[in-house]
């Protein structure tokens, strides 16, 4: 049985001595740890809460449930940012909590743009990209300190023929990846910044949900032609959208733009259109 983070997070609270109500641990697993003896009932008032049995707990987690260090498990947290060695070294099974497969970013050039790795070029060829770990991010500097982030891996390999103001010099980001590590890299960086998402309401919400948390001054590059484009558009991408974005409210000046080209249009544009 996989253990989630968040049910971790309350068996660790039992380790470290609290009870807590029956209904704060999943059926499934309240039954398997009262059977093995890990936990017991207590009576409190006029119902019961859990406790932790200390010689049993630790030994029923890790025999049963492949937890080694209940602490060290929590501490993977529950989002990308964890890698199948460290879960390896916790549990012994690189299954046991979904993990993202690569823990980095793909990295492009437009125009004379350079990629350093340690100080040495590491430019990719065109059409091609540079992929950099997680933990190489504190090694990277680019020359500009400009960044085009791309949404679609089609647009990132193309970036030189997609129909937008696109600036002649900058190193591009496949999907602007969200791990810590990379939100770190950009704060301290403090690159220039530019968008190229889907026109659509999706595309907007991603861009000021996303984007603009990370890089406040980021632009979403806005095709001049924008209007004339979604004329040829796709109505059906536009009407699996309209319900959920119907009463969505841009906060920035290009995702307004977009947002009401958009609606005005009834039809929604991917990014893929504008490779030349």
């Amino acid at each position: 049985m996989r253990i989630s983070h968040t049910q971790a997070s309350r068996l660790l609270d039992l380790q470290r001595g609290a009870s807590l109500k029956r209904s704060e641990i999943l059926k499934g697993l309240c039954e398997g740890l009262l059977t093995r003896g890990a936990i017991r009932l207590q009576r409190a008032g006029a119902g019961y809460r859990i406790v932790a049995d200390p010689a049993k707990f630790s030994s029923v987690l890790e025999n049963h449930y492949s937890i080694r260090n209940l602490e060290a498990y929590v501490a993977l947290g529950d989002g990308s940012d964890r890698s199948r060695a460290e879960l390896t070294r916790t549990t012994g099974n690189s299954k046991a909590l979904p993990v993202a497969p690569m823990r980095g970013i793909y990295l492009g050039v437009l125009g004379e743009a350079e990629i350093l790795i340690d100080g040495k070029s590491a430019r990719p060829q065109p059409g091609t990209a540079l992929f950099v770990p997680a933990g190489l991010l504190n090694n990277l500097t680019i020359h500009p300190a400009r960044i085009l982030g791309i949404e679609n891996v089609e647009a990132f390999l193309k970036s030189e023929n997609l129909h937008l103001p696109i600036p002649s010099q900058a190193v591009t980001v496949l999907r602007w990846n969200w791990g810590e590590q990379w939100k770190t890299w950009v704060n301290k960086e403090n690159p220039e910044v530019f968008y190229a998402g889907d026109y659509d309401w999706a595309g907007v919400s991603i861009y000021e949900r996303e984007v603009i948390p990370v890089s406040p001054e980021a632009k979403f590059l806005v095709p001049d032609d924008l209007k004339e484009r979604l004329k040829k558009g796709n109505a059906a991408l536009f009407q699996a959208q309209e319900e959920k974005y119907r009463n969505y409210k841009p906060t920035s000046t290009q995702g307004a733009v977009i947002y009401e080209a958009v609606k005005a249009a009834r039809k929604a544009l991917e990014q893929e259109a504008l490779i030349g």
